[in-house]
């Protein structure tokens, strides 16, 4: 990656070279306000971004409230529009979905920055060295050029993607998705107080936390069976390795990047994973890390396994093959007794 000529800072794509952005820094807007948007009845203000979380106050409908940052989290319908945004206000965190923007939004303006882990909010500013920083409709130096930001320009960024490693010394494949559509490599920008957790572009919203084993079981369910029907690997181990991995659905990393088997980074995220987080898998939707799962189990076994393949013997058969141990592979035989989970081979 080089600076002017040589660097480039770049990550998802503007979709049109027609827009193309100013070389110039602009000023950062100004934090936009809000309204709470019940129709008549209360907002509940929640510890985190989850219907699930506990409520920590409840705002009136009208509530005048001043948006710090903003989350991704679960996906809510409200009456003005779906969304899974949600933004930390005094007390906690509020759903976008039922938030009226003003002055006259429509919807939550990019410039809201997103939360830091401390709960400030995140500025992210191009760290070019001096130079300027490469704007590629791809996250890629072989992605074309559509514009260029000076040094120190403040950024308003939507999502991450993973594309090719870049960076002088401190190479990344992350690159950043900017509101406006192009896409500018992570190693040349600077977050302050520190990096936020980003969605990565294009991948789902979490849901809700499942409740229990069999609310998990129902939730994952026709994940399950997709990848068995695609690989032979029946739907009770997969849906067992889940439970036992993830904790039943409610490990950090299984909630937002749909990570449910901890699957590591050593080798990158394959072909199937969006990108690689805290050096585990991130997926778009738990469809892909089931699907990732059994392809995994099923090349470890020498290929496909016949369809209707016995679940116990399979996992006996994992151990074997030197995919874990005897004692994980009794471990999941007495998760899929006794909770059932053979009814999902049915």
């Amino acid at each position: 990656m080089s600076v002017h000529s040589s660097r480039i800072g770049l990550l998802l794509g503007l979709l049109a070279s027609a827009l193309l952005l100013p070389t110039t820094a602009h000023a950062e807007p100004a934090a936009p306000a809000a309204r709470v948007h019940a129709e008549g009845g209360v907002l509940a203000v929640r510890a985190g971004p989850g219907v699930d979380r506990p409520v920590t106050a409840r705002l009136a409908d009208g509530t005048a409230v001043m948006p710090r940052c903003r989350v991704w989290g679960q996906r809510l319908t409200g009456p003005l529009r779906g969304s899974a945004y949600w933004v930390l206000v005094d007390g906690g965190m509020v759903p976008d979905a039922f938030l009226a923007w003003s002055p006259g939004r429509a919807a939550m303006p990019d410039g809201l920055a997103w939360c830091a882990e401390s709960g400030r909010p995140g500025t992210a500013r191009v760290a070019a060295g001096g130079g300027e920083l490469n704007i590629r409709s791809g996250p890629g130096t072989g992605h074309d050029r559509v514009g260029a930001l000076d040094d120190g320009a403040p950024l308003a960024v939507r999502c991450q993607a993973w594309g090719q490693a870049v960076g002088d010394g401190r190479r990344s494949p992350v690159w950043l998705r900017l509101g406006s559509g192009g896409y500018v490599a992570q190693a040349y920008v600077r977050w302050s107080p520190g990096p936020p957790r980003l969605p990565w572009c294009g991948q789902e919203p979490p849901g809700a936390l499942p409740a229990g084993a069999r609310a998990f079981a129902l939730a994952y369910a026709d994940a399950a069976r997709t990848a068995a029907r695609a690989t032979g690997v029946p739907a009770s181990v997969l849906l067992a390795q889940a439970a036992e991995a993830s904790g039943w659905g409610r490990a950090a990393t299984a909630y937002a990047d749909h990570d449910l088997f901890r699957r590591d980074c050593v080798d990158g995220p394959g072909t199937t994973a969006l990108g690689c987080r805290d050096g585990l898998r991130a997926y778009r939707s738990p469809r892909e890390a089931f699907l990732d799962q059994a392809r995994l189990l099923a090349t470890r076994l020498g290929g496909a396994p016949a369809p209707g393949a016995d679940p116990d013997r399979f996992a006996s058969a994992l151990a074997r093959a030197g995919y874990g141990t005897a004692a994980q592979a009794e471990r999941l035989t007495v998760l899929m007794r006794r909770y059932d989970l053979y009814r999902y081979d049915r």
